[in-house]
């Protein structure tokens, strides 16, 4: 069982991810082959876009074709209304690979029923029958093991709540597999906040087994008699996931419902070299920070890879201190393919007092400048201090963009506030002073 392949996946600033992503999944089909399942599940985001390019799309389907066939062929059987395809593949969708479209039967669209209709695939979703909605249940039988299966796609909260009060274990098989493409309470780190699902939602609900996609990292627990596994992603598709191993689980089901699961690791360095260094820069600036970075680099040999860093500390001008062209030129040196620098944990050394006396746990917001302003006199060019909470504010959410706009590394949007953002500044000074004149 895999998920969020992300199969052509786009980088603005790093190309040549896209075909480290499709050559992800190429090597994860590569790892089963000597397994060869019975059954093949996949948990959602299989592409990184509902409609994706042409040449993605056959790519996608080229790699589903090449799936291997299991050793003893297996029955598939849809309780339903009998609409399954002969495939040993099951798919859902995640949120990049389907959405909402009240043009079709659903409710919902994705690329995927494109394969259930080639038989390539039993797509795991819900479908409509005239005025019926429901949801595909799936029986699976090889081996003197018989398999209840299901899915449903991802969906906001309320509509995954609504959908999966339908959603009923299969009656005499030996286990019952559900998957999912959402996050569950704590089993599953929260990818996108917001949008987890409670766990006793799935409690006593008779589900042997809940496979989840769309949280990347990788997450096997128990509740209950519930089983939970996350296969996380089969490459790195975030940075976040860069300092990760990745892999594929093999579950295999016995007789009476006993599950055996194991994580089976894949090597993604075949790919592409990943580093990732999480460097303290507390104090320094300059060639400082730039000397620290690249004497965290322990690995000998960077050929082509891709090099990150996680900056944290509080420096005399904060993000600004941080020379991500010098890094990356002598990174690139000792054969680096690119290098990314993250100062998103780096804040200008007053920022970070001012933090520290008591707001240490906050990210920095347009609040911490507005109190970073108050404690300092500022003053308009002729020296006249400014007292106006009004233009504090304004001063503030400038201040707060630009600071956002550098930690994106996304300097030319500084102008762009600067131009929405002066005209009233200037305007609200001149108020304040034609005020106090009047006074």
């Amino acid at each position: 069982m895999t998920s969020d392949s992300h199969i052509g996946r786009r980088y603005p600033t790093l190309e040549f991810r896209e075909e480290d992503i499709n050559r992800g999944f190429e090597l994860f089909i590569d790892s089963i082959a000597a397994d060869r399942p019975d059954v093949f599940i996949h948990g959602g985001d299989l592409f990184d876009t509902v409609f994706p390019p042409g040449n993605i799309f056959d790519r996608g389907l080229s790699l589903i074709q090449s799936i291997p066939q299991p050793e003893e062929p297996v029955t598939i059987r849809e309780l339903v209304h009998g609409e399954s395809n002969p495939s040993n593949i099951f798919i859902t969708h995640g949120n990049h690979d389907g959405t909402a479209d009240a043009r079709c039967d659903s409710g919902y669209f994705s690329v995927i029923k494109y394969f259930d209709s080639m038989s390539l695939c039993n797509y795991m979703d819900v479908r409509k029958r005239g005025e019926e909605i429901y949801i595909p249940r799936f029986v699976v039988e090889g081996g003197g093991i018989s398999l209840g299966l299901q899915g449903l796609g991802h969906r906001s909260i309320s509509q995954f709540q609504n959908l999966f009060s339908i959603v009923e274990p299969i009656e005499n098989v030996d286990a019952n597999v559900l998957v999912i493409h959402q996050s569950v309470a704590e089993l599953t780190a929260p990818y996108t906040p917001g949008e987890i699902l409670p766990l006793d939602l799935f409690a006593d609900r008779g589900f042997n087994l809940v496979l989840a996609g769309h949280t990347h990292k990788i997450g096997d627990d128990r509740v209950g008699g519930t089983r939970f596994i996350v296969p996380g992603s089969s490459e790195r598709i975030d940075s976040g996931e860069f300092g990760e191993g990745k892999g594929y689980y093999l579950i295999r089901v016995g007789p009476g419902g006993d599950i055996e699961a194991g994580l089976r690791k894949i090597d993604v360095d075949q790919i592409r070299k990943i580093r990732k260094y999480e460097v303290d820069v507390d104090g320094l600036s300059g060639s400082e920070i730039t000397d620290q970075c690249v004497g965290a680099v322990t690995d000998p040999d960077l050929m082509d890879a891709l090099v990150y860093f996680l900056l944290r500390g509080h420096t005399p001008h904060g993000h600004m201190d941080v020379d991500r062209k010098d890094v990356e030129d002598r990174l690139v040196e000792r054969g680096a393919r690119a290098v990314k620098v993250n100062t998103e944990k780096v804040v200008r050394k007053d920022i970070g007092e001012l933090m520290e006396r008591g707001d240490i746990s906050i990210k920095v917001t347009e609040e911490t400048f507005q109190k970073l302003f108050a404690e300092r006199t500022i003053r308009d060019l002729s020296g006249t201090p400014i007292r106006d909470p009004s233009v504090i504010a304004l001063l503030s959410r400038a201040a707060y963009g630009i600071f956002r706009a550098y930690e994106r590394e996304e300097k030319q949007d500084v102008q762009s506030i600067l131009e929405k953002e002066l005209l009233g500044i200037a305007e609200a000074i001149h108020r304040e002073e034609a005020g106090s004149d009047e006074d």
